[in-house]
């Protein structure tokens, strides 16, 4: 039988599944807003907010995580839930990969790349603080 890691394998390593938040982003009219698994909205990445938003005028339902980098350029969950040392600058990547809703339109029973194909493009963001 398969074993399933706690890594996500990205095209420089891995990032433990324990450094990294799980969110939807929700776009619509050119907001976007981030929702946790909990379902709680997070309102405190405005930053991240703008980013996913941009060029998308319609209205789209993403699944991916949050990365917050630190200095060292490892991913700090702490960091990232509590914004902690405003005075430097962290990247934070938005990892996406799952496109569920595009307009109106449930995108979950699609094979991933018609999906995609649906989305127009792929994109992953990444904004600092």
């Amino acid at each position: 039988m398969p074993s399933c890691s706690n890594h996500l394998i990205t095209p420089t390593g891995s990032l433990n599944i324990s450094t990294i938040a799980t969110a939807l982003a929700h776009i619509e009219s050119g907001r976007c807003r981030l929702i946790s698994r909990n379902h709680n909205e997070f309102k405190t990445f405005p930053e991240l907010c703008k980013a996913i938003a941009s060029g998308h005028s319609g209205s789209l339902v993403l699944d991916g995580e949050m990365v917050y980098l630190g200095k060292d350029g490892k991913p700090r969950l702490d960091d990232l839930m509590r914004r902690r040392e405003p005075q430097y600058f962290y990247a934070f990547d938005l990892l996406y990969f799952d496109l569920l809703y595009k307009d109106g339109r449930d995108l979950r029973g699609l094979r991933w790349s018609t999906a995609n194909a649906c989305s127009g493009r792929w994109f992953t963001r990444r904004c600092y603080s």
